[in-house]
């Protein structure tokens, strides 16, 4: 779960108790407000491809 740390419509703290309620969840957290593969897409982008590479397998 990808966590942001200056959204002002989910705080980090709510942010934080969901991931917390989710078993197994890994999360990372970008310096940024509530569109973080807008305001920093590169990072964002980063994460998800590295996640994704992590579970993808080959035939």
């Amino acid at each position: 779960m990808i966590t942001t740390t200056a959204d002002p419509l989910v705080s980090p703290s709510l942010q934080r108790e969901l991931a917390d309620r989710i078993p197994g969840t890994r999360t990372a957290q970008l310096p940024t407000g509530h569109l973080p593969f807008a305001e920093r897409p590169e990072q964002w982008r980063t994460l998800i491809t590295d996640f994704l590479a992590e579970h993808t397998t080959t035939a």
